[in-house]
């Protein structure tokens, strides 16, 4: 018994049950008269939010934006980013 809940105990450290729960939020984002918007998740980041912006290439300038848009390169979930032209 003892063993077997050793190696239940390992399984579950090493992510083995993992698959079984939801995936995280990701940020959405939105429209309004004010513009084009982004409302971050729990789990996002600035350089998250950047890539699946732009899929592709070097996301550095668009962090920056980001962080210039925001005001600050701290985001906690429930902020709105305003998206840069």
């Amino acid at each position: 018994l003892v063993l077997v809940l050793m190696v239940g105990a390992v399984a579950v450290g090493r992510g083995a049950l993992a698959g079984l729960a939801p995936a995280p939020a990701r940020a959405a984002a939105t429209s309004s008269a004010g513009g084009r918007s982004v409302v971050v998740a729990p789990g996002d980041t600035l350089w998250s939010i950047a890539r699946r912006l732009q899929p592709t290439g070097d996301v550095r300038p668009l962090v920056d934006r980001l962080v210039a848009a925001h005001g600050s390169a701290a985001i906690e979930p429930g902020d709105r980013i305003a998206l840069p032209n």
